[in-house]
C-alpha cells in the first residue's frame, strides 16, 4: 500500500523543471527585438527625405533655410517684375511724350476721383460715448 501511495504521489507531483520549461522557451525576447527592428525600420524609411535635407543643408533644421531661400527667390521675382513694369512705363512715357512716373508706371496728373478720395486724410475724430461699463449689458 505504501508503494502504491508513493507511485501516486510521484505521478501527481508537479516538477519545477517541467513548469519552467515553457517560460525558458519564451518568445518574449525575440518578439521584443523583432518589434524594435520593425519600429526602427519604419522610422528610418519615413525620415529618408528629412535626413537628405539635413545633409544637403548641413543642419538639423533645414526647414528654416528652405523658407529663407523661398523668401529670397520671391523677393528677386518681385524686383524683376517691378523693373519690368518700370521699363515698360518708361517706354510708354517716351513714346507718348507724357510725364509717366517710372516708379508706379502711371501719370501723376490724371487720377480718378476714387483714387483722390482714398488719398485724402480724414480729420474726423470719434465722439465720446456716454455709456459706462455697467450699462453695456443693458444695451442688448
Amino acid at each position: 500500500m505504501t508503494r502504491n501511495l508513493l507511485t501516486k504521489v510521484k505521478e501527481s507531483s508537479i516538477y519545477p523543471d517541467e513548469l519552467m520549461a515553457n517560460i525558458s522557451r519564451s518568445t518574449l525576447g525575440r518578439t521584443f527585438v523583432l518589434s524594435l527592428i520593425i519600429h526602427l525600420a519604419v522610422i528610418g524609411l519615413t525620415s529618408i527625405r528629412f535626413a537628405g535635407l539635413c545633409i544637403q543643408y548641413n543642419t538639423l533644421q533645414p526647414r528654416e533655410q528652405i523658407r529663407a531661400e523661398k523668401a529670397e527667390a520671391r523677393r528677386q521675382e518681385l524686383i524683376a517684375e517691378a523693373e519690368k513694369r518700370a521699363s515698360a512705363g518708361r517706354k510708354a512715357g517716351t513714346q507718348e511724350g507724357g510725364g509717366a512716373d517710372p516708379a508706379t508706371g502711371t501719370d501723376g496728373d490724371t487720377k480718378s476721383p476714387i483714387e483722390k478720395t482714398l488719398e485724402e486724410t480724414s480729420t474726423e475724430r470719434p465722439t465720446g460715448s456716454n455709456v459706462t461699463f455697467g450699462e453695456v449689458d443693458d444695451l442688448e
